[in-house]
């Protein structure tokens, strides 16, 4: 029977068993090693397999090691995407109110026409305006909950598999966020170790940059924008400018959705490679 060995990125074989025990008794590998043979096609730890009997260190495999080593995400992905949904959803709401209003401003003051205001359609839309802000807010902080979730888990699959990759640890997908000037560009790198390690481990295509880009790109502009916006509403005198306000917070509205869309789609991308990382199996396509 021939053995094979990984170890990281690196694979050996075929061996034979003596081979492989030999290995094991001078620390070259460890119970912890995966390993395959020709009757177990699947990448398992070797204290969980045949090979380990003769060397005392035979342990019932857990689900979780019978799959590789790589952790379902469970309800993870769907409630992030869930979130993700809700998100654009209530931007796209946001831009379309921003457009009605547009056209319902007199140019000449600044201010919506009156007529307008004591229609039913006027009474709507403000009324909706009012929950916007809440709205977004609670949409965020919920998806921003979920995506540190689902991205921690992530970054810990890859690094139970040893991705050289992965040199950072799960929990800096998320807590570089809230560190001034690192959160340009860090939350980026723990992503990207992500996104290059999911697609090798898998034995995917090379990982595609350009998604990662026009996320990353959406949301520093997105919130530079915001920023900018919030200032601008904060010190505007003239009422005249307010629907190019609009035009441009809308546009900047749509950043952000573009930014989230980017995510979702790396979301389920990152999990299908996940799964076949675990099973074996093909890819589907996103």
């Amino acid at each position: 029977m021939e053995w094979y060995v990984r170890q990281g990125v690196t694979e050996r074989g075929p061996m034979s068993l003596e081979e492989l025990h030999r290995d094991y008794r001078d620390g070259s590998v460890s119970g912890d090693t995966l390993v395959k043979s020709d009757h177990i096609p699947e990448w398992s730890l070797l204290k969980t397999t045949d090979a380990a009997d003769a060397l005392g260190i035979r342990v019932e495999a857990t689900e979780h090691e019978k799959r590789g080593q790589v952790k379902p995400f469970g309800p993870r992905l769907g409630l992030f995407r869930t979130a993700v949904g809700l998100f654009v959803g209530v931007h796209i709401i946001a831009i379309l109110i921003n457009i009605i209003v547009i056209f319902a401003i007199d140019t000449s003051t600044g201010y919506v026409e009156e007529a307008f205001l004591n229609t039913p359609t006027g009474t709507i839309i403000f009324t909706i305006v009012d929950f916007i802000p809440v709205a977004s807010s609670v949409s965020f902080i919920i998806s921003a909950v979920t995506y540190s979730i689902f991205f921690h888990h992530a970054l810990f699959n890859v690094r139970q598999l040893n991705a050289p990759e992965a040199t950072m640890k799960p929990f800096e997908v998320w807590i570089w966020h809230f560190v001034p000037i690192a959160s340009f560009w860090k939350p980026l790198e723990a992503i990207r170790q992500i996104w290059d390690a999911s697609h090798r481990l898998a034995a995917d295509s090379e990982a595609p940059g350009g998604l990662l880009g026009i996320w990353w790109t959406t949301w520093i502009v997105s919130l530079l924008g915001n920023r900018f916006m919030t200032m601008y509403y904060e010190n505007m005198t003239d009422p005249t400018s307010l629907p190019v306000a609009l035009i441009v917070e809308s546009i900047i509205t749509a950043i952000f959705a573009t930014s989230a869309i980017c995510l979702w789609i790396m979301s389920s991308r990152v999990a299908d490679l996940h799964r076949k990382i675990a099973d074996g199996g093909q890819a589907e396509v996103f």
